[in-house]
């Protein structure tokens, strides 16, 4: 039969397990009592104990150690059912009560068994979740890595592939604008008709010389008094008439053209057609 037990029992029994450093629970505290309790009522004073002992000892105090047969509804509600069918058996009662309280606890510690299953069935799942979320994670900063320089690959390539069409397109329109040798007209033709737009400018002779012309007071004009430049690597003679420099007697011509260029002499269509020609014959 159910008992009930008094706070004063319950006290000593959690200060036993207490003092052995072990875990108080419910079915601890029952195993050492030793006989039929009801689980409602020692749950609620061991709950007591636990989460306040000293409200706990001083409940104790106050009640006394009766261990009478535990009056509930439920109880209740089997008298009343059995005496309706003329039965007046308390013990009957009793017995169904505790009959009844067994299957509760049973089913009620089944279905804590199946949460605490299913608890531990779910944070292995989570576990093994958060390891494929870094998995994934992991290789997704790797492919936005490799993306990441497959792009700049991408960029880089692009950017050659357009610096090669513009110097593809700009080699075409120079090969396009050269002059056949017998397009070539007289260097004086060729300082005509640049003088007039340009202040620094070159052209060719057909003799094989190259005729600059610039104003005076520029630094190059007491370079080329010299009558030999090693800048301009050339031999230099000045040209009254036209008013112009003649070079002539170029160790390597591609440096005096380099020189013109850097200087930023503008070149006629037939100086160009030569120093084109030149430059891919030493290729």
């Amino acid at each position: 039969m159910a008992e009930k037990i008094s706070q004063a029992d319950v006290n000593k029994k959690c200060e036993l397990i207490k003092s052995q450093f072990e875990e108080i629970t419910i079915d601890k505290i029952r195993k050492l009592i030793g006989r039929e309790v009801s689980i409602l009522d020692l749950a609620e004073k061991v709950t007591l104990f636990k989460e306040n002992p000293k409200k706990a000892y001083k409940v104790a105090s106050n009640d006394s150690e009766v261990t009478s047969l535990a009056k509930d509804e439920l109880l209740d509600l089997l008298q009343l059912s059995l005496q309706k069918y003329s039965i007046n058996d308390k013990d009957l009662a009793i017995y169904l009560r505790s009959e009844l309280n067994n299957i509760i606890e049973s089913k009620v510690d089944y279905q804590v068994r199946k949460y605490k299953d299913r608890a531990v069935f779910y944070s292995n799942k989570n576990d093994s979740l958060d390891m494929s979320n870094l998995t994934l994670e992991k290789r997704y900063k790797e492919l936005l890595e490799k993306f990441n320089a497959l792009k700049e690959e991408s960029y880089g390539l692009k950017q050659s592939v357009q610096t090669r069409a513009i110097k593809d397109f700009e080699q075409e329109n120079l090969e396009k604008s050269l002059l056949a040798w017998d397009e070539f007209k007289t260097a004086e033709e060729q300082l005509k008709n640049l003088s007039t737009r340009y202040r620094k400018i070159a052209v060719y002779d057909k003799s094989g010389r190259i005729i600059i012309k610039f104003p005076a007071t520029e630094h190059l004009t007491q370079e080329c008094r010299t009558g030999s430049s090693k800048y301009l690597q050339a031999k230099t003679e000045y040209h009254f008439k036209s008013q112009s420099w003649v070079l002539s007697n170029f160790p390597n011509i591609s440096k005096t053209l380099d020189f013109l260029k850097r200087n930023r002499f503008v070149f006629s269509k037939e100086l160009e057609t030569v120093g084109y020609h030149y430059k891919n014959s030493k290729k």
